[in-house]
């Protein structure tokens, strides 16, 4: 009877470590898609706030300004945009509208906000720039004058101009000039 019985609690103690053992597994996968769900809505957070920072950059009166400039062609050919890249005061809405552009292509490429949001707020606008600006940016880059001039603007160009062929109903004309 003896026997019995230490068979019977070494049984137990067997069935009770196993049930330990799953019990912790089910508390760690548990606790592990809870992780995962607070670092997604931390991500998103964070995106909606780098997304709220860019579109409250692109109603400043400065980066407005510069835009009318800019999407006003205030250049009429090449040689006089290589002159007005030249001149420090008449470049600096270029440089305003570039480099936002830039920080956008990078942020798009890096997955840190989405081609959605920024086709969204100003798809029309970067298409728009590209089909006015592109062929003195690549023959400027040509020319040697500066291989990586616009790339990331480009490089965000051509996203957009992806994500509103796929998107129709956005309605945002591509021009052929921009189609890849």
């Amino acid at each position: 009877m003896i026997m019995v019985d230490l068979a019977l609690l070494q049984t137990v103690s067997y069935i009770a470590g196993a049930i330990g053992v799953c019990v912790a597994a089910i508390y760690y996968i548990l606790n592990l898609r809870v992780q995962q769900t607070n670092m997604k809505n931390t991500l998103e957070t964070r995106q909606a706030q780098l997304f709220m920072n860019l579109y409250q950059h692109t109603y400043s009166a400065d980066f407005g300004e510069s835009m009318a400039v800019v999407l006003n062609k205030g250049v009429k050919d090449y040689a006089d945009y290589v002159a007005m890249m030249e001149d420090p005061q008449r470049v600096k809405p270029y440089v305003v509208w570039g480099m936002w552009l830039e920080g956008q292509g990078v942020l798009v490429r890096e997955g840190l906000i989405s081609v959605r949001m920024v086709s969204e707020l100003v798809g029309g606008m970067i298409l728009m720039w590209w089909n006015v600006y592109s062929p003195y940016i690549l023959r400027y880059r040509q020319e040697g004058h500066n291989p990586r001039h616009f790339i990331e603007g480009e490089y965000l160009c051509k996203r957009v101009a992806e994500y509103c062929i796929e998107h129709p109903e956005l309605e945002i004309a591509v021009p052929d000039s921009v189609r890849y």
